[in-house]
């Protein structure tokens, strides 16, 4: 039993890491943000008084507020879900970056403030609309109501660089409402596909849009002669942000091994060094994981998780077997078996071992937690019936069920729960004789119905709904996927 101890307690203490990282991250980004507010006010030469104290605790105050109310949002709401401490951190972080070039940029002239900048960087790395949207919305807030508590309190010794200070607020409000028209059209009106050229085009489309906005906006409630120029100013700040994500967010995201739709697709292409030996070593296990992936990208859709998480995990889901791979069913094209001459408790340790060889090969490899995280939970802490049956027939006294376990952890996301159905009916459904819709049906409802009754789904934020779902998507995808191909005239058998 001390396997199962120990992954008790690596669950423990991943579980808190997953609350301690953003904890550390929140602290971290209000710490950054007042700073950066106090150096501001040290380099534009401000004078220490009370108006300057009563500033900094308004500007503390309202950071942690709306920093708290992130943090907040993303664990009470269901955002944080299936997202790990380390985006979590990435997203405090790029909201930390976007604050501070603002604010400091604030005080040459408003309208270098970089509309919908946060919502740009945030649709690179995230999918979920509206968790870009409240970012955005919350860090264009943020900063309006911190320049306008320097205007109020420290007018008279900044923003001399515009000429009249009375134009500064009505240059933010501007800014502002472009700003957050900028992130809801990025984050609802939209639809990006996982390319760079897609990104770059949504980029320069908010640009425009938003410099045509401005331009509408100040027509309506300015009379400044210098229109023109300040146009241009905006459009600079507006397109900058753009190439900036461009070509900083890719360094980004592989320094800190983030995983968004881009690299995903990466994973699945098939130049990929561990995919390359999964076809070369185990060609049986790599087409039993297309098969697994085709179903999972379906069913992710269905449920509105992200496809392209779900057909990199059941891409490397079964790349343990490569280890042995003549120890799995679907690779063994010449008909040996070699568990034939095993005792079933080898076996079914050689077979639960290919999940713990592959989160290790996916380590080697450097693929992040999420995928690795699935090699280890598509199992779970099932049976492995065919050993476990076989045991019996050979002994008269009692079998220890726990040898014939898999010693995994059970599914933590909706992702690694799809993995788990689909590599279960793929390979069942492959087997079966003359499959058709009716026999898929309740094929799948005993799969769902036992993954349930094991506690399979005890720690996963799945729903029956989901499972319903997934089970009718499978059932549809089926005729496509197992079709019998029509056999014309003259056509050899």
């Amino acid at each position: 039993m001390e396997k199962k101890n120990s992954i008790n307690v690596n669950t423990k203490k991943n579980k808190t890491e997953d609350i301690l990282v953003p904890i550390v991250s929140a602290l971290a980004t209000i710490i950054f943000l007042v700073g950066s507010s106090m150096a501001k006010y040290y380099l534009i030469g401000t004078k220490i008084s009370a108006d300057y104290l009563l500033t900094l605790l308004f500007i503390l105050i309202l950071i942690t507020v709306f920093v708290g109310g992130i943090f907040s949002y993303f664990y009470f709401t269901g955002a944080g879900n299936n997202s790990s401490p380390r985006f979590f951190a990435t997203l405090m972080a790029i909201f930390a970056v976007t604050f501070i070039s603002d604010i400091f940029l604030s005080s040459i002239c408003p309208l270098l403030i970089a509309p919908g900048f946060t919502a740009i960087a945030f649709a690179y790395l995230s999918r979920n609309k509206r968790d870009i949207f409240i970012f955005n919305f919350a860090q264009t807030a943020l900063v309006f109501f911190i320049c306008l508590f320097e205007y109020i309190f420290t007018a008279d010794s900044v923003y001399m660089a515009i000429g009249d200070p009375a134009y500064y607020l009505q240059y933010l409000l501007i800014v502002s409402i472009v700003s957050i028209a900028a992130g809801s059209f990025i984050s609802f009106a939209y639809n990006f596909k996982p390319k760079r050229t897609s990104y770059l085009k949504a980029g320069i489309l908010t640009a425009v849009a938003s410099v045509a906005l401005y331009v509408i906006i100040a027509l309506l409630f300015s009379n400044r002669q210098d229109l023109l120029l300040l146009t241009w100013v905006f459009a600079t700040s507006s397109v900058l942000p753009v190439l900036f994500s461009l070509f900083i967010l890719p360094f980004a995201e592989h320094l800190f091994n983030l995983v968004t739709d881009f690299r995903l697709i990466e994973y699945t292409d098939t130049n990929h060094p561990l995919i390359k030996r999964l076809i070369r070593e185990a060609p049986g296990t790599y087409n039993h994981s297309l098969g697994v992936a085709n179903f999972a990208q379906m069913c992710a859709t269905a449920i509105g998780e992200n496809p392209y998480m779900a057909m990199a995990c059941a891409y490397f889901h079964d790349v343990g077997k490569l280890k042995q791979p003549s120890f799995f069913t679907e690779n063994q094209s010449t008909g040996i078996n070699p568990h034939d001459n095993l005792l079933p408790e080898v076996s079914a340790d050689i077979i639960r071992n290919h999940t713990t060889d592959g989160y290790m090969l996916c380590t080697e490899y450097g693929l992040p937690e999420e995928i690795k995280d699935v090699t280890i939970q598509h199992h779970g802490t099932l049976s492995i019936r065919y050993f476990l049956n076989k045991s019996r027939t050979l002994t008269d006294g009692d079998v220890n069920e726990f040898d014939y376990q898999y010693h995994g952890v059970t599914p933590t996301t909706k992702i690694a729960a799809i993995i788990m159905i689909c590599d279960s009916a793929e390979a069942a459904i492959r087997s079966m004789d003359n499959p058709d819709g009716i026999k898929v049906e309740k094929l799948l409802k005993n799969i769902i119905k036992e993954r349930i009754e094991t506690d399979q789904f005890v720690n996963c934020p799945i729903s029956m709904a989901d499972l319903n779902t997934i089970q009718q998507t499978i059932i549809e995808a089926f005729g496509g996927a197992f079709h019998r191909r029509i056999k014309y005239q003259g056509q050899k058998e």
